[in-house]
């Protein structure tokens, strides 16, 4: 399919319809759907983050298609009940850096960064909490689950489906907001410190400014005549 997706800009890799009808790729959704902003990103129209437990995709032909296409090798990562085919641009890129015998490269997989590991041959995210998924180069006849999230087999029994992305991404939300408000604790008894500080800086500072005060009122009054005048003595 052709059609261009508004979130990559590319044209549309296995492409999923919001109830508001508008399409995108199935990875350019999942992103949106796990942050904060869960809205479509044409007409702003809400969306349900359960969309994705069960996608109207445009076109299921297309991914039995590409699951079996070619009988060279291909890049898998592991699920919770068997393996997954990377899409087929994120396959590329990591094709390529493994064929250029590097030992790990990064790509971006619905709004995030993971680490692709040859050494160990896991891929991790890069930012933020994350279990280490386990993946291999095998031949596209593999068993396999289906592509990037998408089953072969939509039909299939619930309890087959892999739920580990929703959960690894509602734990890294979870971890997420405790982050954040770690962070925002940090930062509140970082500025109340230094509030304290501050305070016993000027106090110290207005001390000796007292102290200076003091003694220049006392040399001014009892050295320096004024108008030229001598001190008056008592009698």
């Amino acid at each position: 399919m052709s059609d261009e997706c508004p979130v990559c800009l590319l044209p549309c890799s296995h492409p999923v319809e919001l109830p508001c009808n508008h399409t995108f790729c199935f990875l350019c959704i999942k992103g949106v759907a796990y942050s904060a902003q869960r809205k479509c990103p044409m007409c702003r129209t809400p969306f349900p983050r359960e969309i994705l437990k069960n996608p109207k995709v445009i076109n299921h032909e297309e991914i039995a298609r590409i699951a079996s296409e070619g009988d060279g090798y291909i890049w898998y990562y592991e699920g919770s009940n068997g393996w997954w085919q990377y899409d087929h641009r994120t396959n590329q890129e990591i094709e390529a850096a493994f064929s250029c015998n590097r030992s790990s490269c990064e790509v971006l997989i619905a709004g995030f960064i993971y680490k692709v590991d040859f050494e160990e041959m896991v891929q991790f995210r890069v930012h933020g909490p994350g279990r280490k998924r386990r993946i291999k180069r095998d031949l596209v006849s593999a068993s396999k689950k289906g592509v990037a999230g998408l089953l072969l087999n939509p039909s299939q029994d619930e309890k087959n489906s892999d739920t580990s992305d929703s959960e690894e991404e509602e734990s890294g939300e979870a971890a997420g907001r405790v982050a954040r408000a770690l962070t925002l604790t940090a930062l509140v008894n970082l500025y109340e410190e230094r509030i304290h500080s501050i305070r016993n800086d000027m106090e110290q500072l207005s001390l000796r400014l007292s102290r200076l005060g003091i003694h220049t009122s006392s040399f001014v009054s009892d050295v320096a005549p004024v108008n030229g005048s001598t001190p008056t003595q008592e009698s």
